[in-house]
């Protein structure tokens, strides 16, 4: 609704100044009356057929896309936690490991809070279930 009404307000502010002005200005005013209706008429799916206004990724997905959504309607079943498959898969613990970080060394003074609080109360946990329960 915007770009109509600044296109008859741009027609009707060029028609006052000069109708020269307002043809010269009519490519611009005509894009602009008319961008709403395009819109909507590019927006509509006509058929399964229609390839109209269609970008590459609509008529022909990628492989990557097409296995992503394969496995996002797959069902599946949730590990109860990550730390206990952590802990009962040796080859996936490693990897994990593999793919953590560089240890930096830390300023002095600079405390990580949130790491500290973390292997506070890993330490004071007696079991390991009870670590899972944090």
């Amino acid at each position: 609704m915007l770009p109509t009404s600044i296109g008859l307000a741009m027609a009707l502010s060029a028609y006052v100044v000069s109708v020269p002005l307002l043809l010269w200005m009519a490519p611009v005013i005509l894009g602009l009356w008319l961008s709403i209706p395009i819109a909507m008429l590019c927006s509509r799916v006509f058929g399964s057929n229609s390839r109209l206004f269609r970008t590459p990724e609509q008529t022909e997905p990628p492989k990557l896309l097409v296995r992503a959504n394969e496995l996002a309607s797959t069902p599946h079943e949730h590990a109860a936690s990550p730390l206990v498959e952590l802990r009962n898969d040796r080859q996936l613990l490693e990897n994990h490991l593999a793919n953590l970080p560089d240890d930096k060394r830390r300023v002095r003074g600079q405390i990580d809070p949130h790491l500290a609080i973390a292997r506070a109360k890993i330490e004071e946990a007696e079991t390991f279930d009870e670590v899972l329960g944090y």
